[in-house]
């Protein structure tokens, strides 16, 4: 996956997300990792793209991408408390 984040606060993108779907996907995110768009890219000959449907299966499989990004990106005690003991 690739990720980039918008400056000045905004959300952030993540491109080549796969998953249990066709080709990958893109999904552009607000800062608490809500899905504000997303499209998938498939190649079936002629390399075309699609929206992903709102709410619809890969939808929710995104904003559960989207919503552990922004916890890590936040640095929230939960996720902090993976890395393991300080040194």
């Amino acid at each position: 996956m690739q990720i980039s984040t918008f400056n000045g606060g905004g959300g952030f993108v993540i491109h080549r997300i796969t998953g249990n779907f066709k080709g990958r996907a893109s999904a552009w995110f607000s800062p608490d990792g809500s899905v504000l768009d997303a499209e998938q890219f498939v190649r079936d000959g002629c390399n075309s793209t699609r929206p992903v449907k709102q709410d619809g299966p890969m939808w929710q499989f995104l904003a559960r991408i989207g919503k552990r990004y922004a916890r890590l990106a936040s640095g929230t005690p939960d996720e902090r408390n993976l890395q393991g003991p300080a040194r």
